[in-house]
């Protein structure tokens, strides 16, 4: 039963009665989104996964807007459960969330920041758009979703990206002029996903609303301070309120000097224009250029998407902010190099293939990153790149992504397991081990290597974040 929003908070019913008129009970009795998935294209073979799991009983149905992107609508088991899954093979992002990477476009090569990013279902798009190529700039300042926005980045294999935690109003200051594109997919009230969080409801206000417009205002300055003089913005939302949505961009576009640019990718032409009429007021003529995605027209979460240019120079000249940088190393710096020498004589990589990245040293970690990041921004950056390798007695011990994204070149300390023997251990977190092993190796799936097992005791132990099935 739908909760009667009159009862449980009359400004918002009002409010929404307002704005939808013969069209609420519609909205409010809308179906919550199909559960999607987006496949890697990282990986060389995700055609062959989609169709794997189709043999296993999964039944996909394709979204117009993209070819790697398929609604769930069938499944025998939970696909968060499946080897495909663990391996970072496809991620579950929904289907209006993955539509403002697309408008945005990011290519291989360019600097691009998503600023508000976490958990990372966007960010992670964008950097396998970007083919791993370029430097994105990955951002949040909600600290306890950080550590999932890590996670996601690291499973994805990327290796082009530097994330940051701290204020996004302020990284138009700390780069300025610097990056091709910014999506601001900004923090708002997600009036669009009433459908799956009716919590909304309990704290809507339209204070809560006023509050709300003011950090996105601050947020939609920093970005056109951040991006370059002819740079592409793409502003979205989860809301379906013209507050923080055309009414927003009304204001920004009139101030700054910005062009809203029409919305023309593949199977987005059924989503509705923006509004240029709103409670008796006239607005500018450029916002029918942007899309409103509506729950109960378009069977998805609802949302705002708006792709704007910046046609003149504009950031804070008067007032420069001191910054410091980290370069990172190349593989022949006197502070990696032997460290390097020892992961390729432990684990078989040829020693030559470092020479295609950049690397960036802690205590006891080593990360990879593409060879277009050569320098990290020292304030607010907690980590980016790939996990390659963490120091341990006697060893560098590869992490699952690193022995991923090194697999057809890692020749030593392979681990081949029985089918029964490898359901045990994903399901369970371990399993009796071969004679004549001990410690990590590289546990090998589908005849490639996939994950770092260690092996101690006669007993083959992995880390996971649940059970996976192989039988």
């Amino acid at each position: 039963m739908k909760p009667d929003i009159s009862i449980l908070n009359k400004e918002l019913a009002v409010y929404l009665k307002n704005l939808l008129g013969s069209e609420l009970t519609d909205f409010l009795n809308a179906q919550a989104e199909q559960r999607s998935v987006r496949f890697n294209t990282l990986k060389k073979d995700y055609k062959n996964n989609i169709e794997s799991l189709r043999q296993k009983g999964f039944c996909f149905k394709t979204l117009p807007f993209s070819e790697i992107s398929f609604g769930v609508e069938e499944a025998p088991f939970s696909l968060s459960h499946s080897l495909d899954f663990f391996q970072g093979n496809f991620a579950f992002q929904g289907a209006s969330s993955q539509i403002p990477p697309i408008v945005l476009d990011p290519q291989p090569g360019e600097k691009v920041l998503d600023m508000a990013a976490a958990p990372g279902s966007k960010s992670t798009q964008l950097g396998v758009m970007m083919a791993n190529r370029g430097h994105l700039v990955i951002n949040d300042s909600n600290r306890s979703r950080m550590q999932a926005l890590n996670s996601n980045t690291q499973k994805t294999g990327l290796i082009n990206h530097c994330i940051y935690y701290g204020p996004g109003e302020r990284l138009g200051r700390l780069f300025p002029e610097y990056f091709d594109k910014v999506l601001l997919d900004t923090p708002c009230s997600g009036l669009g996903t009433l459908a799956t969080h009716k919590e909304i409801i309990t704290w809507w206000s339209d204070a809560k609303l006023r509050k709300l417009n003011g950090i996105q205002h601050q947020l939609f300055v920093s970005a056109i301070k951040a991006v370059k003089v002819g740079g592409t913005i793409v502003y979205s939302t989860c809301s379906v309120a013209p507050e923080e949505n055309e009414l927003l961009v009304e204001r920004i576009i009139k101030k700054y000097p910005l062009e809203v640019v029409p919305i023309a990718n593949k199977g987005m032409e059924n989503f509705e224009d923006g509004l240029t009429y709103y409670q008796g007021v006239q607005l500018s003529e450029s916002l029918k250029n942007t899309k409103r995605i509506w729950p109960h027209k378009h069977g998805m979460e609802g949302f705002y998407i708006a792709k704007l240019v910046k046609k003149e120079e504009f950031y804070n000249k008067k007032y420069p902010v001191t910054v410091e940088f980290i370069d990172t190393l190349g593989p022949d710096d006197a502070l990696i190099k032997n460290t390097l020498s020892d992961i390729s004589e432990s684990w078989g990589i040829d020693n030559s293939l470092w020479a295609n990245y950049r690397f960036h040293k802690t205590k006891d970690r080593i990360y990879l990153f593409s060879a277009d990041v050569m320098k990290i921004l020292k304030e607010g950056f907690t980590n980016g790149g790939l996990l390659l390798a963490e120091k341990r007695l006697f060893i560098r011990k590869l992490s699952h992504p690193s022995i991923r994204h090194f697999a057809k070149h890692i020749s030593r300390r392979h681990l081949v397991l029985e089918k029964e023997m490898l359901a045990l251990l994903f399901e369970t977190g371990a399993c009796p081990a071969p004679e004549g092993f001990e410690g990590y190796y590289a546990l090998v799936l589908d005849s490639l290597p996939a994950a770092i097992v260690f092996v101690q005791d006669r007993q083959v132990r992995i880390k996971l974040s649940h059970d996976f099935r192989v039988r």
